[in-house]
């Protein structure tokens, strides 16, 4: 969403109806319980508890129209940009691992941002 946007200064629906931006606003403001969703996911992934169908199935649920992949992807990538720049930010965007522990670091500069929890960033450090 971050690319689709232009940059972190443009609305990512900026050229969007209105209803388009409208749900954009209300799903961004899910971040935070979205973010413990996601946290569940990854941890089930961690300790090895999804077969591969439920996996699958579950990370595709993360999808839909607009849901936590994009809103939280574009949470995390919009302030790695703004906190780190561009650069640092198309260094992460395949480590997963890494974009996630990075993300964190902006938290704790940030206290406006959602965090993950700390036990599970300590399960990523440890992962990666």
């Amino acid at each position: 969403m971050l690319a689709a946007a232009g940059g972190p200064a443009w609305h990512p629906h900026a050229t969007s109806d209105s209803s388009a931006r409208n749900r954009w606003d209300r799903d961004s403001g899910r971040a935070p319980a979205d973010m413990g969703e996601l946290e569940a996911f990854f941890t089930a992934v961690l300790d090895g508890r999804l077969s591969e169908d439920s996996l699958t199935a579950r990370g595709m649920s993360f999808f839909g129209v607009q849901g936590p992949w994009y809103t939280v992807g574009y949470l995390m990538a919009r302030s790695i940009e703004e906190s780190r720049g561009r650069a640092r930010l198309v260094e992460l965007i395949c480590d997963p691992v890494r974009l996630l522990l990075e993300y964190d670091a902006v938290t704790r500069e940030r206290p406006d941002l959602p965090r993950w929890s700390r036990a599970f960033v300590d399960r990523l450090r440890t992962a990666g």
